[in-house]
């Protein structure tokens, strides 16, 4: 499993140990203690992360898998990440809310993911057939993603290849961009004001 380095996710934890060091100095006169203060704020600190991003950060961007983060027919020997559309998750994800929005059954995707380092990569992963609705041209699984995120229609962008789907998010009120290539993304994305 890659770890890759959040550098606000490491802020709640060195935070976080600063306040349990002042809250339990005991703790700091043998090596156990210190051991278990540092593992405390580690892991505490990430989640501490987590919630903090989920209701302080406003904006959100969702992705779609097959055909935006990954192309291909899903066989092994042809299924390939997208090129630069790693990086440009990890840079929004300083700033924004990041998700995943797929037809792909969970099982599948969790096949997948680890290959192209994307198991940590997204804040939240939305598989259709768990929620039980599909993309397309109704709003209902757009407004199921925006209500686990905690944001407006407004303050959501939904970026897919296939433009039946980014029919149901414009009824839904999102703003969406038709993926047509990495660059076009980006450059999208930065006529909007977005900071990645």
């Amino acid at each position: 499993m890659r770890f890759e380095f959040h550098e606000q996710r490491w802020y709640f934890r060195l935070g976080l140990l600063i306040v349990l060091m002042f809250a339990f100095p005991d703790f700091l006169l043998d090596d156990a203690g210190k051991l278990i203060l540092i593992l405390v704020a580690y892991f505490l600190g990430a989640q501490l992360y987590k919630l903090y991003k989920r209701f302080f950060f406003s904006k959100a961007v969702v992705f779609d898998f097959h055909g935006v983060m990954a192309k291909g027919d899903l066989s092994l020997d042809d299924f390939t990440d997208m090129p630069g559309m790693r990086e440009l998750v990890r840079a929004l994800r300083k700033n924004y809310k990041v998700a995943l929005l797929t037809n792909l059954n969970p099982e599948l995707f969790k096949f997948y993911a680890p290959r192209f380092g994307f198991e940590t990569l997204f804040d939240f992963v939305f598989y259709s057939g768990k929620i039980r609705e599909v993309k397309g041209p109704k709003p209902d699984i757009f407004n199921y993603v925006m209500r686990r995120l905690g944001v407006s229609p407004k303050n959501m962008i939904f970026i897919d290849d296939k433009a039946d789907y980014l029919v149901g998010a414009k009824a839904a009120g999102i703003i969406t961009i038709h993926f047509q290539s990495p660059e076009q993304v980006m450059a999208e994305l930065r006529k909007m004001g977005v900071r990645f």
